[in-house]
């Protein structure tokens, strides 16, 4: 009889059964029904405020240059640079306005009475244009005086070997007839100038006379002679 018993305690019977299903069922649901069903979206809040600024981002590419702006307003100058090495020499210039010069001199002996040249006693000076040429000459001779006779000499500066022009530049010397016979030393000094006209080369002659006591004696022994050009 107590074993019978036991052994249907042990067995569950079909309602015990069908009551825990209907438990568990209702246990599933209530755990369902605890989770909130969400409602309609509401309305969207005031927006807030401006957060912090972030840190700067990485530098992007670079783009494409700009069209070429106007020029600007030039600056001051600089300071002067090194001098430079001294160039070549340039070639030789046309004489300046300042004087030329012309010298020469000789030793004759040449014998005159009437109008003479005297030998190689002359000078020649090339001039670049329009001035006055001085020439000056100084002539060394001997005159030979013969007793109670006038020895009278003239000396030139010509523009050629016989001209012997009496103008205020000659040169004159007289040994009066009262003298003592004998040679006489005779040094004589003559300036005188020439307008010219135009550049060129031009030569003057120093030439001499005697109009009265010529003598086979009478003899120019050197001549001197200068020439200097002032352009006009």
């Amino acid at each position: 009889m107590e074993s019978s018993t036991s052994e249907d305690r042990r067995k569950p019977n079909g309602t015990n059964k069908g009551l825990s299903l209907i438990a568990l069922i209702i246990a599933i649901i209530a755990l369902l029904l605890s989770f909130p069903i969400p409602g309609p979206t509401g309305p969207a809040g005031p927006a807030g405020g401006d957060g912090a600024t972030g840190p700067q981002g990485l530098q992007g590419p670079v783009g494409p240059a700009g069209p070429t702006g106007q020029n600007g307003t030039q600056g001051p100058e600089g300071p002067a640079g090194p001098a430079g090495q001294t160039g070549p020499q340039g070639p030789k210039g046309d004489p300046g306005p300042g004087s030329l010069v012309a010298v020469n001199s000789t030793n004759v002996s040449t014998v005159f009475d009437t109008c003479t040249h005297f030998t190689n006693a002359s000078i020649s000076i090339t001039v670049t244009g329009a001035g006055t040429i001085v020439v000056a000459t100084v002539v060394q001779m001997d005159i030979d005086q013969v007793a109670s006779e006038i020895d009278y000499v003239r000396i030139f500066i010509g523009t050629n070997e016989t001209d012997c022009t009496v103008d205020v530049a000659t040169y004159r010397y007289k040994v009066p007839n009262n003298s003592p016979a004998g040679i006489y030393p005779v040094t004589a000094t003559l300036v005188e100038p020439f307008q010219v006209a135009a550049a060129g080369t031009y030569t003057y002659y120093v030439n001499g006379e005697m109009p009265n006591g010529a003598g086979g004696s009478d003899t120019c022994t050197s001549v001197g002679l200068i020439a200097v050009f002032y352009p006009s």
